[in-house]
């Protein structure tokens, strides 16, 4: 009974695809925190609710399929692409969504700081001062633990439009969706530009 054999070639372009996989997510994963980053220590002027969520993921999106351009020789391949483009959504949303997350901690770090520097100024004025800090420690930590959640983070970041804070939750939520489809979309448009085949006149 004659039994199908792989080629040679084909595993080892199995082996170079898997290598190309991992070497395109990790340089994806790396320009993703860069980006983080970069994007969490801007100018909180060009912050704009929505519309900077959007252009991160376009940006991203962009980067990842120049990436991808570079790494994979399959992309005019439907089944091959579709895939990555799955995992390229998912690095987009995860990267937008790392940006609240790291300017919450950035935020609670810088608060918490200051109210703490605050009152040792207060306990250092006096002997009751000092003491006051230690009675009321369990108090103040219980006050600080209240505001710096991180609804009460979305909740502020919202504050000119006066949301509750399950509105902010959305708003943010939505902010992550529309900035991944844009990455995403962007992505896909590059792959299908790819897959289609340029025509000569007289064909």
């Amino acid at each position: 009974m004659a039994t199908d054999n792989p080629q040679p070639g084909e595993s080892s372009s199995t082996m170079s695809d898997s290598i190309c996989l991992f070497v395109w997510l990790g340089l994806g994963l790396i320009s993703g925190l860069i980006l983080i980053i970069s994007a969490v220590h801007a100018p909180a002027r060009i912050k704009l609710l929505g519309l900077f969520s959007i252009g991160f993921g376009l940006m991203l999106g962009s980067w990842l399929s120049f990436l991808a351009q570079k790494c994979f020789s399959d992309l005019h391949l439907t089944d091959h692409w579709r895939g990555k483009t799955l995992l390229a959504g998912a690095l987009i949303v995860a990267a937008i969504a790392g940006i609240g997350l790291e300017s919450h901690r950035l935020w609670k770090r810088d608060l918490l700081r200051s109210r703490e520097e605050d009152r040792r100024r207060v306990a250092t004025m006096s002997l009751a001062g000092s003491q006051l800090l230690e009675q009321e420690r369990a108090t103040w930590e219980r006050i600080d633990r209240d505001d710096t959640r991180f609804s009460e983070f979305l909740k502020r970041r919202t504050q000119t439009l006066q949301l509750g804070t399950v509105s902010s939750v959305s708003i943010w939520l939505l902010e992550i969706l529309i900035g991944g489809v844009a990455g995403t979309w962007l992505f896909s448009r590059t792959v299908d530009r790819q897959e289609k085949p340029e025509t000569t006149v007289g064909e």
